[in-house]
């Protein structure tokens, strides 16, 4: 055969097939990527700014945020004018630079967050294109935008979603240090202790902590001493210390309690004792990952089953998942406080662990170990789906369920009937999708109907979201509050909802036994050791001294069922409790109106 002459026919159809398929390669990477974006605009930023703000965390961060913008301090954040030391001052920073810069406060508030959880979803494509030379980060970032845990602290007002991006910008850049040789090791070693360094300024001591526990479990699992070495290099810790130090001695010199109460009483004291009332079960953070990467986490138990058996032929950063995971439980666990936002990071190595399982079985057809993953986690998908169906036509159908589902949910009968059509079709189709990736077996159906569920759930319920948000939040009682006379002062007889300041754009006056209600551990470390009380803090016991004493008309504000107790201080002086939300009410009482004094006989 003359191999000297190609026909050219043949060479031309050869070429236009490869053209056909590298285009048809790119069209798909196109429709990834859109397919993508719209999964983290609809699950991270649509209708951000919609819901009230919930106290007490989300009222409290953003106020502390609102103080800074107007005050323009840097190193102390306040809280209703009290210095506000129970976590660092960066994370308030941002808050008050995105208030600064969008007119919509709810909106602004919580802007950081949704914008590091957005800019995190774009550090999982690049870190696992990187690690696993494959373009599966794609999936990797839609199963993270579409796990519970995450979507939620990705739209409220909360540290954890902050220092979430910096534990893992850190995790992955000492991860690709490792992976590299001279200048370019010692970048991302840079990189990584700057990431620590942040993240400390964000919520203390964990932000570096964390990362490098995960760095240092990881490393000793790979049997790579020197790589301890090179973690810990001096030039890494100066970078740490270069980020951290200058805060932290410029607090000090202001608050010069600060080392005590920050270093022993909120960070060491958090870790070792029950002191913050946040004890749980040492299972609590298994189950808050099972739940809070619902419905991913269907898959979790087999996954694992199948990783330790084929733990042979795990890759390197397969192992870092595992690792990174394991070390995120056990730290946390071990600490006598919990809260489910600690292992909010944890939900990063599960995403591209999860994508793994799908990704092989998307490509390996319907034979591989994978793709039975899969089948079964569908099965259990279907079950779930067609259960909350059942729920919800039996809610339906039944006036007495009905009436406590629309009580519990805090909407109207005609939305909740409303919300039960659409969230029963869409169950319905879920169930349906999931049966037949189950049976067919098909795992692009059941990738489609594990996306499904969480998008459906927050577009379908965010109603009742909006509508739970209300009934927490101070933003009703502050619409509902009279219009003020000029020079009026608002107070607050034993409760502080954190919102009010914030809606209501000024300090509140607080009438209190012991400070608790402003929920700030740095105030009660203060006023517990003799310090004097602030101006904006009254002791109960005098204020009826102090309404006395006032030359300006003062709004009280206090909870339905104190509606006695602030009738027993507005009555005699000829003010009248009025309600002001199901909640909450209040009483203008003007200056100058003195109680009665009592004589004997």
């Amino acid at each position: 055969m003359d191999t000297a002459h190609p026909d050219p026919i043949r060479s031309g159809s050869l070429r236009l097939r490869r053209r056909n398929a590298l285009r048809g390669e790119l069209w798909a990477s196109r429709l990834s990527i859109v397919a993508l974006l719209s999964i983290a605009w609809v699950t991270l930023f649509w209708r951000l700014g919609e819901p009230a703000l919930m106290q007490p965390d989300e009222g409290r961060n953003a106020e502390v945020g609102r103080e800074l913008n107007v005050s323009g301090a840097w190193l102390v954040p306040t809280l209703n004018g009290f210095p506000y030391l129970d976590k660092p001052v960066l994370y308030f920073q941002g808050v008050a630079l995105a208030l600064r810069a969008v007119s919509d406060p709810e909106t602004g508030a919580r802007l950081p967050s949704a914008l590091l959880a957005f800019a995190l979803v774009g550090l999982v494509v690049a870190f696992y294109r990187s690690a696993y030379r494959s373009s599966g980060g794609g999936l990797a970032a839609a199963i993270l935008c579409t796990t519970v845990l995450y979507v939620v602290f990705a739209r409220i007002v909360i540290l954890d979603m902050s220092l979430t991006f910096f534990t893992c910008a850190a995790i992955f850049a000492g991860y690709r240090a490792e992976e590299d040789v001279g200048p370019a090791r010692t970048r991302w070693y840079a990189i990584a202790w700057a990431a620590m360094g942040v993240g400390t300024l964000i919520k203390g001591p964990v932000g570096f902590l964390m990362p490098s526990l995960v760095l240092t479990a990881f490393h000793l699992v790979e049997r790579r001493a020197d790589a301890l070495r090179r973690l810990f290099a001096p030039r890494n810790l100066l970078i740490l210390l270069a980020l951290v130090l200058p805060w932290f001695v410029g607090v000090s010199w202001l608050r010069p309690d600060f080392p005590d109460y920050g270093l022993v009483h909120e960070s060491l004291g958090r870790f070792t004792t029950n002191e913050f009332n946040r004890r749980e079960p040492l299972w609590f953070f298994p189950v808050v990952l099972a739940i809070g990467c619902f419905p991913w986490s269907l898959a979790f138990a087999e996954s694992c089953v199948a990783a330790w058996r084929g733990r042979g032929r795990l890759l390197r950063p397969d192992r870092l998942c595992v690792v990174w995971v394991l070390v995120a439980l056990v730290f946390f666990s071990i600490s006598q406080s919990k809260r489910p936002g600690y292992v909010l990071s944890a939900t990063v190595p599960l995403a591209m662990s999860t994508a793994r399982v799908f990704g092989a079985a998307l490509s390996g057809g319907r034979d591989g170990r994978s793709a039975r993953i899969v089948a079964r986690a569908s099965l259990a998908l279907a079950v779930f789906a067609t259960g909350l169906l059942a729920l919800l036509v039996a809610c339906v159908s039944s006036p007495g369920l009905a009436a406590r589902a629309a009580k519990i949910t805090a909407l109207g009968a005609g939305e909740l009937q409303s919300l039960a059509i659409g969230g029963a079709t869409a169950l319905l189709a879920i169930a349906g999708l999931a049966a037949f990736a189950c049976w067919r077996p098909s795992p692009r159906a059941a990738l489609l109907a594990f996306l499904g569920l969480p998008v459906a759930t927050l577009l379908l319920g965010f109603p009742v979201y909006v509508a739970r948000a209300e009934s927490r939040s101070a933003r009703a009682v502050a619409q509902a509050m009279p219009v003020l006379p000029a020079g009026a002062e608002v107070a607050c007889l034993e409760c502080f909802p954190t919102a009010l300041p914030f809606y209501l754009g000024r300090r509140i006056t607080v009438l209190t036994t012991s400070g608790h209600e402003l929920t700030s551990n740095y105030l009660l470390f203060r006023l517990e050791r003799g310090d004097p009380w602030p101006q904006e803090l009254v002791p109960l016991a005098r204020t009826n001294a102090w309404l006395d004493e006032l030359e300006h008309p003062v709004f009280v504000v206090a909870k339905a069922h104190q509606g006695v107790a602030l009738g027993s201080i507005a009555t005699p002086r000829g003010a009248r409790v009025e309600p002001l939300t199901d909640g909450y009410v209040g009483a203008l009482i003007p200056p100058g109106a003195r109680a009665p004094v009592e004589r004997g006989p």
